[in-house]
This record gives structure tokens, sequence and C-alpha cells, in this order.
């Protein structure tokens, strides 16, 4: 319980903007890896 109650806090204190940020940062990481995967298949494909 004090646990939860402490990570709210913690939450609370981090601005909403920053963590927005870092949700895009992570989405745009994610469809660059997808793009690496997909370039990676196709060169093994055309081997």
């Amino acid at each position: 319980m004090e646990k939860q109650r402490a990570t709210c806090k913690l939450s609370i204190k981090i601005p909403l903007s920053i963590h927005d940020q870092m949700q895009q940062q992570q989405a745009h990481i994610h469809n660059v890896h997808i793009l690496l995967v997909d370039y990676i298949n196709i060169f093994l494909i055309f081997q």
C-alpha cells in the first residue's frame, strides 16, 4: 500500500509533457526497429 502511494506521488511529479515525449520516443524507436527488421528480412531473401 505504501509503495503504491509512493509511485503515485512520483508519477504526479513527472511533468506530463516529458512523459508524452518519452512515449513518442519509444513509439519512434519501435517503428525504426520494425523498419530495420523488414530491411534485414528483404536483404536476406535477395541474398
